[in-house]
């Protein structure tokens, strides 16, 4: 990747969506506000929160938005609307960024071929069996994957925001593989998705054995799934390949 001028820092905007996450939002934050990288802003959307997450925020030098509880689809499109940043970037919000993250994205970026850009993320492990697995299984994923990827990583990605726009942002019908949806409607754009693994975020443990079972060993079956989704006039259909699936 070609350094970025010292003198010439385009503007980043991070971004989260964050709902009930007062035992984490500080960390993330505080990791946030020490990279770095000079010209940024942070903007926290508040998911309709239940818990003490807003007093929590209150101490830092970062915009606060409040919404009522919508999805985190919902969230980040707010955090695009608001962006100042021509670059916009995500993470969640039990999530520690390293110090040179934006850096490195803001090097990746420079290539105006480039769309999107996927970092890497580390899922942490503690005393229960169950952060192990998970943290082993999202370390295949990520090993298998090339370069140049086909798909960002919604706790650990970044945009052109001119792009993201003008595929109309996150659809918040998505509940879930929003991420995917998107990575489908910049790429058939004719932009490049890069996977950069200097671009690294730390997971908190993760110990919830439904999710593990949900993320997992349900999308260990070799089979394909598709969901179809119509997005104004055009009609997305994207398959989730796992590594072991037969599918092409």
């Amino acid at each position: 990747m070609t350094e970025i001028r010292k003198d010439a820092y385009p503007m980043i905007t991070v971004g989260l969506s964050t709902w009930n996450s007062a035992s984490t939002i500080g960390a993330c934050v505080e990791s946030i506000l020490n990279t770095a990288y000079p010209n940024k802003e942070i903007i926290v959307v508040d998911d309709g929160s239940t818990d003490d997450t807003l007093q929590r925020l209150a101490k830092y030098p970062i915009r606060v938005i409040h919404q009522q509880h919508q999805g985190v689809s919902a969230g980040r499109n707010n955090v695009l609307r608001h962006a100042r940043g021509e670059i916009v970037v995500y993470t969640d919000s039990d999530t520690i960024v390293s110090s040179n993250w934006l850096d490195v994205i803001a090097e990746a970026v420079q290539d105006p071929s480039v769309g999107a850009i996927c970092g890497w993320t580390e899922f942490r492990t503690d005393y229960r069996c169950a952060s192990w697995i998970k943290s082993l299984d999202n370390r295949m994923r990520f090993d298998g994957r090339r370069h140049e990827t086909s798909m960002v990583v919604g706790l650990n990605c970044a945009f052109r925001k001119k792009v993201l726009e003008e595929i109309g942002g996150f659809n918040r019908d998505w509940y879930h593989a929003e991420d995917t949806e998107v990575s489908y409607l910049i790429r058939q754009r004719g932009y490049r998705i890069l996977l950069v693994p200097e671009a690294l975020v730390e997971h908190v443990p993760e110990g919830d054995w439904g999710g593990i079972y949900a993320s997992v060993i349900v999308t260990q079956r070799p089979i394909c799934e598709s969901s179809s989704h119509t997005r104004g006039s055009l009609a997305v259909t994207i398959s989730l390949h796992h590594p072991r699936s037969k599918c092409k």
